[in-house]
């Protein structure tokens, strides 16, 4: 599943249109971001890279590779390239912020973490690509972290509710 979503969210962002996002009462002509097909599927990979490193170690590495092979040769070479530059460079920079965080709870290290990483992916990906613009930049980054905090709520909410049927001590 997590070669599959890889490989899924780069040919989102190849062969789906990307569609302008205007912003009511912006003025004319009104300001637009662009709702960039797959930074939600981005922001979801992110988690679940967290859980499969959690699973499995550094296998997911040689996971990565792997949908970066098949991106390169079915998808495109650049986008594979880029996509697989920004996952280094982020996922080094997530494992520097998940395990400062280490007395945190599991879900807020998610959190946290992923919200520093996509900072510094969502940049590397759009510059290599010519496509480094603000509203691009804002776009992607909220996606990511929009699907990243939906998370974070379900994990919340399951935690407060294990924690209201505990027994009272």
């Amino acid at each position: 599943m997590y070669i599959a979503s890889g490989v899924a969210v780069n040919a989102f962002a190849k062969y789906l249109p990307v569609y302008p996002l205007k912003l009511p009462f912006s003025g004319n002509p009104p300001v637009s971001f662009p709702l960039i097909p797959g930074t939600l599927l981005v922001g979801l990979i992110f988690v679940m890279r967290d859980y499969t490193q959690r699973l499995i170690g550094d296998w997911v590495a040689a996971f990565m590779l792997i949908a970066t092979i098949i991106v390169y040769f079915c998808v495109d070479r650049d986008l594979a390239y880029y996509s697989a530059l920004a996952f280094l460079v982020s996922e080094g920079i997530d494992q520097v912020a998940f395990h400062a965080l280490k007395k945190e709870d599991l879900k807020d290290r998610i959190l946290w973490s992923s919200a520093v990483a996509t900072l510094f992916d969502g940049a590397l990906i759009l510059h290599g690509l010519n496509e480094l613009t603000w509203p691009n930049y804002i776009s992607h980054y909220a996606g990511k972290m929009l699907a990243t905090f939906v998370i974070w709520l379900v994990l919340w909410h399951l935690h407060n509710k294990r924690s209201s049927l505990a027994p009272a001590e």
